[in-house]
């Protein structure tokens, strides 16, 4: 039943209802795995372990609470309490001051209160998919922490001590739909390089969010952003743009995303893409299906790194001719629009693999041996 590699015993996927007691004889014991178990709750005797285990995966069982003697573990550097049921953060962890991992993901926690000032050395702390919608919870004392997950959860605003985390690399408090506003506050988190913010409710943004410029991956699908702050244009880093499912009637984004490799505005409200689309020229993925576009400027040629143009489900009547000097398009996605000509110019494209082109009143005489020859087409 049990396997052995060095000093870490895993036991995930016995169906235990309980530690086996040949365990705590184990002394020298780093990880301990007890992953996809019938545990309902931890022998207090998992303290004989206290001098030598690192690792402790307690990850989809049925726990409701920790023993006191878990504190004993003053060695332990990553916990991992996921999906079990768990209401409340476990007292027992408050002095394990090596702890630098936790998960408590997908749990039935809905508040979140207490100071653990002793757990200063957490840097990665998952809460997502529980069911929190109040905080007292003083992050302000992870002094280390670089990534703190709150996604798939009910808070209706960012607590302000997790802007004292100046650490922060990472932000996640996507999918919490009560979430309105975010605090000015934002632009305290100097050191963030990813911020994930989809589907919430938001309806705009601080001008101070352009005082993060390091960030590089910003996620915003999902709101009801009609435009983005001008302040935008100071994110110079920034790689990963997504602005999907928004309400945005306008191109509100500033030309100086240089840097920005993937730019995603599907599903929104524009008519237009204009000549400002030409300056982001390290785009390689554009996503721009599901809108309104009628008319996309020539400044588009200019993408010379382009490699996805995704323009399906719009009202585009013709193939705009800047298009084909996109010379490094792989995938040309086309669908549903009211185009009725092919240009030939399309078919030189050199690195085309995908061409869609479907639910379109094309010419029935339009013939595509060009297109067969070296990439999947469809034109059903």
């Amino acid at each position: 039943m049990q396997s052995y590699e060095s000093n870490c015993l895993d036991l995930s996927s016995f169906e235990l209802s309980e530690v086996p007691l040949d365990v705590f004889q184990r002394y020298y014991l780093q990880s301990l795995i007890l992953s996809d178990n019938k545990l309902s709750e931890l022998t207090p005797r998992i303290a004989v372990l206290r001098t030598s285990l690192r690792t402790l995966d307690l990850s989809h069982n049925k726990l409701t609470d920790l023993p006191r003697d878990c504190s004993r573990l003053l060695r332990l550097e990553d916990l991992d309490l996921t999906s079990n049921s768990f209401d409340h953060f476990p007292v027992a962890i408050e002095n394990l001051h090596r702890l630098t991992c936790i998960s408590l993901r997908e749990n039935k926690i809905i508040e979140l209160d207490g100071q653990y000032g002793l757990l200063s050395s957490l840097t990665n702390i998952n809460l997502s998919k529980n069911k929190i919608f109040e905080i007292c919870f003083d992050f302000g004392s992870l002094a280390r922490a670089n990534s703190l997950d709150l996604s798939y959860n009910n808070i209706p605003a960012i607590p302000s001590s997790i802007f004292k985390l100046i650490t922060l690399v990472s932000l996640d408090v996507s999918q919490n739909p009560s979430l309105l506003n975010i605090s000015p506050q934002i632009d305290l988190l100097t050191r963030l390089t990813t911020l994930l913010m989809m589907n919430c409710a938001l309806v705009d943004l601080p001008s101070t969010i352009g005082k993060l410029t390091g960030m590089q991956t910003l996620r915003l699908n999902g709101n009801r952003l009609a435009s983005v702050p001008p302040s935008f244009a100071s994110l110079h880093a920034l790689l990963w743009l997504d602005l999907a499912q928004n309400d945005m009637s306008f191109w509100s984004l500033p030309t100086t995303l240089r840097r920005v490799t993937r730019l995603d505005v599907s599903i929104n409200r524009l008519r237009e893409i204009p000549s400002a689309i030409g300056e982001l020229r390290a785009l390689q993925m554009l996503f721009l299906q599901q809108n309104l576009i009628s008319f996309i400027s020539p400044a588009i040629q200019r993408l010379q790194s382009l490699r996805e143009l995704d323009l399906s489900s719009n009202r585009l009547t013709e193939i705009p001719e800047a298009l084909p000097r996109c010379s490094s398009l792989e995938a040309l996605k086309l669908s549903k629009n009211k185009i009725t000509v092919v240009p030939v110019p399309v078919s030189h494209l050199p690195l085309l693999s995908l061409f869609t082109i479907s639910d379109n009143p094309l010419d029935s005489h339009l013939d595509f041996p060009r297109f067969r020859e070296k990439c999947i087409l469809d034109i059903a």
